[in-house]
């Protein structure tokens, strides 16, 4: 939608500077918002990969990481789709 926009202000004959730059203060916004939630997704990784390595290897279980969930732990949310 923004090249569509850029390309009416020269049909218009107007210069669409000031449009670019508000569109790339929004890009610019979006992606730190997105760096931050993979920041905080990769430290809930982190976190149970932390919490899984201490957790004891029998050779009977399924997975000991599942089996020592913590089921009143807060379901991860799943990110939101990347919309160019």
């Amino acid at each position: 939608m923004e090249i569509a926009e850029i390309l009416a202000f020269k049909e218009r004959d107007e210069r669409p500077c000031d449009y670019v730059l508000s569109v790339l203060h929004s890009q610019v916004a979006d992606i730190d918002r997105r760096v931050g939630e993979l920041v905080a997704m990769r430290a809930e990784l982190m976190a149970l990969k932390a919490k899984a390595d201490r957790l004891p290897g029998e050779a009977t279980c399924y997975c000991r990481i599942v089996e020592h969930a913590n089921t009143n732990a807060p379901a991860m949310r799943p990110a939101p789709r990347w919309r160019p």
